[in-house]
């Protein structure tokens, strides 16, 4: 399991764990401000920092999407952080407030603790609960004409991409535009649009009226019923695996993801 579903909402279960971190720190200083009144704002902009840290530090390890579209280090909803930048941005915070403020170092630790705690669990069911790893073999579909297509012996020659999606997702709609720029930008990688759950008439004109053209290198492709989307545990569309050139998954992840995360492997 990769997301948790309630109703209309899917949250990814790195940013679940993420946002009860966060929320058990911000009630740890609050219980504890009577014994440190600065608690609750160091603890607020530690969280700022390590936000904006780790967007920087992604910026700067994949510079080339943001040099094409710089106003995209906002879309912070897109994803696309390093951890190593939400620590140093944390850090450099809490030397501030040790230095300026002369906050006691043992509140500090007792604040972050529930903090760790909560991460730590949280981790560990992440990867726990992670779905089997997904491989490329033996996966046969059918492309909008009907041609059976096999996905390992299609991949490109540094691997492939697969994007499971829907004509009648809006995520997926928004997502779309940058999953076909992620394909220009990466030749030697095969992409594969698997729409679930829908007949060839429906995806070609949905695909007719795309703005943009397909690369040679994207390859629109049919789960009718739905059976690999099942078969790779997805919680649900959409949902993006990238693979080796042999077909092992090197990474997946579900919702909206930047044209940065797209290209980081």
């Amino acid at each position: 399991m990769d997301a948790i579903t309630l109703g209309p909402l899917v949250m990814p279960m790195d940013r679940l764990v993420a946002l009860l971190a966060a929320i058990s720190l911000l009630l740890a200083a609050h219980f504890l401000r009577r014994r440190e009144p600065l608690l609750s704002d160091w603890v607020t902009w530690s969280l700022v920092a390590a936000i904006v840290g780790a967007r920087l530090a992604h910026v700067v390890t994949f510079p080339a999407p943001f040099l094409e579209a710089p106003w995209t280090i906002l879309f912070i909803w897109q994803d696309g952080f390093a951890w190593w930048g939400a620590l140093l941005g944390a850090a450099l915070v809490s030397a501030w407030y040790l230095w300026r403020h002369g906050m006691a170092p043992r509140w500090m630790a007792a604040t972050m603790l529930p903090g760790l705690v909560v991460g730590v669990a949280g981790v560990v069911a992440v990867l726990v609960l992670a779905p089997d790893t997904a491989r490329l073999d033996r996966v046969v579909l059918e492309d909008l004409e009907g041609s059976a297509v096999e996905l390992a012996a299609s991949a490109g020659e540094e691997g492939s991409g697969v994007f499971l999606w829907a004509t009648w997702c809006g995520v997926c709609h928004r997502m779309m535009p940058d999953v076909i720029r992620a394909a220009r930008q990466s030749e030697q990688r095969q992409w594969f649009l698997v729409s679930v759950g829908e007949d060839a008439e429906t995806v070609t004109a949905y695909m007719d009226g795309l703005e943009q053209s397909l690369p040679d290198n994207v390859t629109v492709l049919l789960d009718g019923d739905s059976r690999l989307l099942h078969r790779w545990q997805a919680h649900g569309v959409p949902t993006t695996l990238l693979f080796d050139a042999e077909g092992r998954q090197q990474d997946r992840f579900m919702g909206q993801r930047s044209l940065s995360r797209l290209l980081a492997r």
